[in-house]
């Protein structure tokens, strides 16, 4: 029955999704609700452009201003801000980070019943403000709300990899694959995986995983970081190489010292291993 119950759920959700999507994006825009804002909002947070990043905020915003208690759009905004500090769109760091506990309040407050609001509202505060144990909190939340949830056990598997628990998160992320399939955000799964393989020291693992992570998503500054690491830790430094060059187009500001400030992982060992790639690979200090 278990085993049904998640061919279920990986089968439909998706298709509900993507419904749900095609149908506010044809509405007209001085028709659309709290719930279209959201749905507009979410699909645009999946494209990995600043403008796409800003137009997403745009929406949230506005469904969150129409219905200050819909608790789904608090949590995409702050997802939103875990992207622009990926990508090194960051305006204002300390302000950012006091918007992201703010979004995660708002969300705790009116989402206990939301697992995906809370879920991504844990993550973001993991993120963003370093805060382990409230966001941790939060996702455990949601996976008690809704244990056949893909997006729950993602964000599960990134706070287990912050916290320096790479084989649950491997085994996390492998339970988000078998729940959707077809999940928008494969990318970041395969992320996870790579990066908690490098962790471990399965270097060829790490760099299979960032190959695919890459190939799903080539605009991200996240997965062409981990991809460098990987690289250079099999010895492939002429491909680290391009691949920091190509970071560096994407996000001119990227250094060894912002790497550290930003990186959310509480083991200091951690940290260290991840910028040892990055420096083999030539990202600058």
């Amino acid at each position: 029955q278990d085993r049904i119950s998640l061919q279920a759920v990986a089968t439909i959700a998706p298709q509900i999704r993507e419904q749900e999507l095609q149908r506010a994006r044809r509405k007209h825009p001085d028709s659309l609700d709290a719930y279209d804002l959201f749905l507009r909002g979410l699909f645009l947070s999946h494209v990995m452009a600043r403008d796409s990043s800003d137009e997403a905020l745009r929406l949230l915003y506005r469904a969150m201003e129409l219905d200050e208690d819909f608790s789904t759009p608090y949590a995409v905004a702050a997802r939103c801000y875990v992207h622009r500090m990926d990508q090194g769109w960051i305006i204002d760091k300390e302000w950012e980070a006091t918007e992201v506990r703010r979004l995660a309040r708002r969300v705790a407050a009116t989402g206990r019943d939301d697992a995906l609001a809370l879920s991504l509202a844990g993550l973001a505060l993991i993120r963003v403000c370093h805060d382990h144990d409230a966001g941790e909190d939060l996702i455990d939340q949601a996976i008690a709300l809704n244990p056949n949830m893909a997006a729950c056990w993602r964000q599960r598997a990134f706070a287990s990899l912050f916290a320096g628990r790479h084989e649950e998160a491997i085994e996390q992320a492998g339970r988000s694959f078998r729940l959707d399939p077809v999940d928008p955000m494969i990318a970041n799964l395969e992320l996870a995986m790579a990066s908690a393989h490098l962790l471990l020291g399965r270097h060829n693992n790490a760099l299979e995983w960032a190959k695919r992570a890459h190939r799903h998503n080539p605009n991200s500054v996240m997965n062409l970081r981990i991809l460098a690491a990987a690289q250079a830790f099999v010895c492939n430094l002429e491909e680290a190489r391009q691949t920091v060059r190509r970071i560096i187009e994407l996000d001119p500001g990227l250094t060894i010292s912002r790497v550290r400030l930003l990186a959310p992982y509480r083991r200091p060992e951690d940290l260290a291993k991840w910028i040892e790639g990055l420096r083999l690979a030539g990202l600058p200090e």
